[in-house]
């Protein structure tokens, strides 16, 4: 029993942690310009997209919440 609330409890502090650095961070979380988009919002930022890499856009529904999703060409 405490080895889980250990694990629960270092999972909780790394995602406070991450909220609190989004939070501060100054970078606008999506750019969207003549070359294509740069993607500073995950945890794991893509960074600039070209638009020659996009090859199109859809809705997509994940508990409830609905997003955008890019669609890539070749993606890595």
């Amino acid at each position: 029993m405490k080895w889980s609330a250990f694990v629960v409890g270092c999972v909780a502090a790394f995602y406070a942690t991450h909220t609190i650095w989004e939070l501060r961070d100054p970078l606008p979380g999506l750019v969207i310009d003549g070359e294509g988009l740069v993607e500073n919002m995950a945890l794991t930022r893509m960074g600039r997209i070209p638009w020659s890499d996009i090859s199109g856009f859809h809705i997509d529904e994940q508990h409830g919440t609905r997003c955008v999703v890019v669609d890539v060409v070749g993606p890595k």
